[in-house]
This record gives C-alpha cells, structure tokens and sequence, in this order.
C-alpha cells in the first residue's frame, strides 16, 4: 500500500488522470483506507475544477488591455536587458 506522502507526490497526475491504471487503483486503495488523503485528494480536484472555470471566464475588457500593455513592456525591457542596453 502507498504511503501519504506517495499519494501527495502523484496527487497532481490522478487528479487530472494522467496516470497509468495500477498506480490510479493502488492510490484509490490508499484513499479508502486513509480519510486525511481521500479529503485531500477531493479538495484538490474541486480547487482545480474551480480554477479552471475561471480560465474559461474573458477578463473584462480594461484589464485585458492593462494586463497586454504590461506584457509588452516586460518583454521589451527583456529584450533591451539582453542586448546590453
């Protein structure tokens, strides 16, 4: 059986089920015997769920035109920093 801090190391990868079938079934025995683990494995995928909903969501139109105006000028200074100037 997996340990806890095994099933934090892959917790990422069988959330988002990028993980092969006996690992995924060896972690989910973990999770039945463990309720600290099941918790945090639950919390984690609705945090993720939530977090990418608000990707999905446009920013307003103002904050859009900041955030590229901003990116702009960061790479420029990038750019100026790596030719010497």
């Amino acid at each position: 059986m997996m340990t806890c801090t095994q099933v934090a190391d892959l917790l990422f990868d069988y959330c988002e089920g990028d993980i092969d079938e006996h690992t995924s079934t060896t972690i989910e025995q973990h999770l039945d015997a463990c309720e600290e683990c099941d918790r945090l494995v639950r919390t984690y995928s609705a945090v993720g769920g939530l977090v990418r909903d608000a990707l999905l969501q446009p920013l307003p139109p103002e904050l859009q035109e900041t955030l590229d105006e901003d990116v702009l000028r960061a790479l420029a200074q990038e750019r100026r920093s790596a030719a010497g100037g």
